[in-house]
């Protein structure tokens, strides 16, 4: 299984991806940290480039990786359409308080384990 992951330090990375490996221990992964601070906005279009060559299993993002929503809206939707299929996303959330406000934002649908797929609504 490829990971790959954008927004992390090393040594959180490196810990996401440890933590992982104790989870599914007969499964073989490889995790690629493709960048580990605020991406330019110049450089949204290479970092999603890198992702659709790299055919990731799952992509585990921090939203603080890219300056504001308009940014992850570009970069979403530019990067799932240059990918044959269709990309599995892990928001990890550190610092909840400002990441969240930000999630709100984006309107994204999400889908909770075992409560199906909710639309995150910023009234609730």
């Amino acid at each position: 299984m490829h990971l790959v992951g954008i927004g992390f330090t090393p040594e959180y990375w490196e810990e996401l991806v440890h933590s992982i490996r104790k989870q599914s221990p007969d499964e073989t992964l490889v995790g690629t940290l493709l960048s580990t601070e605020a991406v330019e906005p110049e450089q949204i279009e290479v970092l999603g480039d890198q992702i659709s060559d790299s055919r990731p299993d799952l992509v585990f993002f921090n939203l603080l990786a890219l300056e504001n929503t308009h940014d992850w809206r570009n970069f979403l939707t530019r990067t799932q359409s240059n990918c044959e299929d269709q990309l599995k996303w892990v928001l990890v959330i550190e610092r909840e308080q400002e990441e969240l406000s930000m999630l709100v934002k984006l309107k994204p649908e999400v889908e909770l384990i075992g409560k199906g797929l909710q639309k995150l609504n910023p009234t609730h």
